[in-house]
């Protein structure tokens, strides 16, 4: 769980933002809104949070291909 939560958030905002700043930044927020939204998730369906929290990470970072990448 901690492996993802560090890598899957900065590997999607990497894709998402333009510089170093907004990566951290995205990343972080990323990273929050992933954890509250798959607590709740798993709380709400009486499943463990940890794989319900990655599935969410890694179905955000599946859907950044969809979003116009940044300028390189």
């Amino acid at each position: 769980l901690m492996g993802s939560l560090i890598i899957i958030p900065a590997a999607t905002a990497k894709r998402l933002s333009g510089n170093l700043n907004q990566m951290l930044a995205t990343a972080a927020i990323i990273a929050v809104a992933v954890t509250v939204a798959g607590s709740v998730m798993a709380s709400s369906m009486h499943r463990a949070t940890g794989p319900i929290i990655v599935s969410l990470a890694a179905a955000g970072f599946f859907l950044s291909f969809f979003v116009a990448e940044r300028d390189a």
